[in-house]
């Protein structure tokens, strides 16, 4: 967590396209509130570049907050969790080939990876690749875009508290 070097920071800064006469706004989207923001606009003023701001509150409503539980009619639910040992790392291959052959999941047909947002979507991706399948595509608007453009009949809704 310590402070790069001047160099380094105008070559990060410069490659996210920020230039001296750029007004920077940080911002959290973390959990625990506002937590890095501070730091981030600390640096840029370290570095001399005082036209920054934090956004007070950070993004805010979160991406997919609003969007009721759900997935795509006739879609598998496999969490990306599943993919994972308990210490976080992937999960050995004959562990991941079960996962999708006791969901009867062929991977020699097409196969697109969904979820709430597409983040987690791409833990479905790397299993299937790492099975030999390079081809699995990641729906981008996941279950958020599908909420709000598909038809009613087209999205299955997850039960909350048994109703």
């Amino acid at each position: 967590m310590m402070l790069p070097t001047t160099s380094q920071f105008a070559k990060y800064a410069g490659e996210l396209g920020i230039r001296n006469d750029s007004h920077v706004v940080v911002y959290d989207c973390d959990s625990a509130g506002m937590l890095y923001a501070p730091r981030l606009w600390w640096m840029f003023r370290v570095f001399g570049h005082h036209n920054v701001s934090v956004l007070d509150g950070g993004l805010e409503p979160k991406p997919g907050e609003g969007i009721e539980p759900g997935h795509i009619l006739g879609s598998v639910n496999i969490p990306f969790s599943n993919f994972r040992t308990k210490d976080g790392y992937e999960k050995p291959v004959h562990e991941i080939r079960q996962l999708f052959q006791d969901r009867g999941i062929d991977l020699t047909k097409p196969l697109t990876a969904t979820c709430r947002r597409g983040v987690t979507a791409c833990h479905l991706a790397l299993a299937s690749f790492l099975l030999g399948k390079e081809d699995t595509a990641v729906y981008d608007g996941s279950w958020s875009e599908w909420f709000h453009r598909a038809k009613p009949e087209h999205k299955v809704f997850e039960k909350r508290n048994g109703v």
